[in-house]
């Protein structure tokens, strides 16, 4: 994990510890375990689940213990987490309400499920609809807007404390700008003068 890392995910720790401040952390998809390393910099007792085996392979060698397989095939015991993390990770499930579901079970009563996902109504959306690059069939299999995320985890026997959207990224402003100019550009169709006659 760099410094970057450590400075992109400490405000994520720092929301957590809004509602918990330690115990026991699972971070779901947690690829080569940069926030899970974070935790554990600051006495989270974390673990993780990653399916790639290049990125578990590095999560490993920073001290994360990580599970290999789904969360659905782990078995885990019940009430165990204080903390569950999912980031960018949700979309690209096949049934996402199953595993809020298994969260649910696994998760303490009064703990913490964090999660981040693109939202389907957010301005990139708006702006460049098929172009936005959320928008990957093969690999995002579920968009959801706020609502429909907090529908999904009320209906999984959770609650929904906090909901936050981020500001929207200048590479999509960029995008929207170009795509604009493209169209402008392709629709100006200079007018051939007539020669003039005899």
């Amino acid at each position: 994990p760099t410094r970057r890392s450590s400075d992109l995910y400490y405000p994520l720790l720092r929301r957590i510890n809004l509602f918990t401040k330690t115990g026991t952390l699972l971070d779901i998809g947690c690829s080569n375990g940069s926030f899970a390393y974070s935790a554990q910099k600051l006495n989270w007792d974390v673990s993780g689940i990653e399916l790639e085996q290049s990125s578990f392979t590095i999560a490993q060698k920073h001290g994360i213990p990580v599970y290999t397989k789904p969360l659905n095939e782990l078995a885990l015991p019940s009430d165990h987490f204080d903390v569950i993390t999912m980031w960018q990770v949700i979309e690209h499930l096949y049934d996402p309400k199953a595993i809020v579901r298994e969260i649910a079970r696994i998760l303490k009563p009064g703990g913490v499920f964090a999660v981040s996902t693109p939202n389907i109504k957010s301005i990139g959306w708006m702006l460049l609809k098929e172009r936005w690059h959320c928008i990957e069939p093969q690999v995002h299999l579920n968009l959801f807007s706020p609502q429909g995320l907090e529908k999904l985890i009320n209906d999984c026997a959770l609650r929904t404390n906090l909901i936050e959207t981020l500001d929207i990224k200048p590479l999509t402003i960029k995008t929207f700008l170009d795509r604009k100019s493209t169209r402008l550009n392709s629709s100006h169709i200079p007018l051939s003068r007539m020669p003039s006659s005899a």
